[in-house]
């Protein structure tokens, strides 16, 4: 399941915005490496579904996922030297998006069961400290509005709003939903 993807794909085909050609070939791809690795087999069979968390989740491979975690961040523009941030320089910290404190935008739906999860805004509380104040709004919802009626249309864009007026720095955590 890609979240609402699917039904915008279904779409795009019809729309001639995607060919449907580049969706077959999308979808051999999976499948062929869905096979490879024995996702159709019986549970059981294949060779790594004994693997036990002491042999992934160790050390070693807690280095290695970091590493390759920060290698594969692109950073298009850093204005003014922005980043990283500097401790010393801040006083406040705005945090912004309906990602920044979803364990589930960590994952997307591709997932095993991580034995930690860290979401922005907890890393960056982390990472900041208690010398630096940390303000945080969701702003919106992903894809669909989700009050019940007991609020007003658009009734967040106020607090993230506050956020950014307090803030001597703000990063914002949007995306597609998982």
């Amino acid at each position: 399941n890609c979240g609402s993807m699917y039904g915008h794909l279904l779409y795009a085909v019809r729309d001639g915005l995607v060919e449907e050609k580049t969706l077959d070939q999308a979808v051999i791809r999976l499948v062929t490496t869905r096979m490879k690795l024995g996702l159709f087999d019986n549970p059981g069979k294949v060779s790594f579904d004994q693997i036990g968390y002491d042999q992934v989740d160790n050390k070693e491979h807690k280095e290695l996922n970091l590493k390759a975690s920060r290698k594969s961040i692109v950073l298009l523009k850093n204005e003014n030297q922005l980043l990283p941030l500097d401790k010393s320089k801040l006083k406040t910290v705005g945090v912004i998006g309906p990602n920044a404190n979803n364990r589930r935008a960590l994952v997307g739906n591709y997932e095993g069961t991580a034995s930690e999860y860290v979401t922005v805004l907890e890393g960056i509380k982390e990472y900041l400290g208690e010398d630096v104040r940390v303000y945080y709004s969701e702003g919106c919802h992903l894809f669909r509005e989700k009050i019940q009626g007991l609020s007003a249309k658009n009734d967040r864009l106020a607090e993230a709003r506050a956020v950014c007026d307090m803030s001597d720095v703000v990063i914002a955590c949007f995306g597609l939903d998982p």
